[in-house]
């Protein structure tokens, strides 16, 4: 399991494919918070190699805009390798 004290995973690390070889795409991140914890593993990914792509409520300074409440919008995301969900409840707590 990534813990927040670990480097990021390595998107050269691939995803194995029936042959047992590894592919070397581009690994997709989709991050749900983008506040002091997400723009700190956000930055990690980044760096590590991999495309990034956050969303917060409102979807400001470039974020995307996604309720993470709301199905149907989560729903409309794109496709990710990998998901982190670090979004609050807006409520300070």
């Amino acid at each position: 399991m990534w813990s927040s004290r670990d480097p990021a995973p390595s998107p050269d690390s691939g995803v194995a494919d029936e042959s047992g070889l590894r592919s070397h795409r581009w690994m997709k991140l989709l991050l749900f918070g983008h506040g002091y914890l997400g723009a700190a593993i956000a930055r990690d990914f980044r760096l590590a190699g991999w495309q990034v792509t956050a969303a917060s409520l409102h979807g400001c300074d470039g974020l995307m805009a996604c309720d993470v409440s709301d199905p149907s919008a989560v729903a409309n995301c794109a496709p990710a390798d990998f998901i982190i969900h670090c979004a609050s409840s807006g409520r300070g707590g």
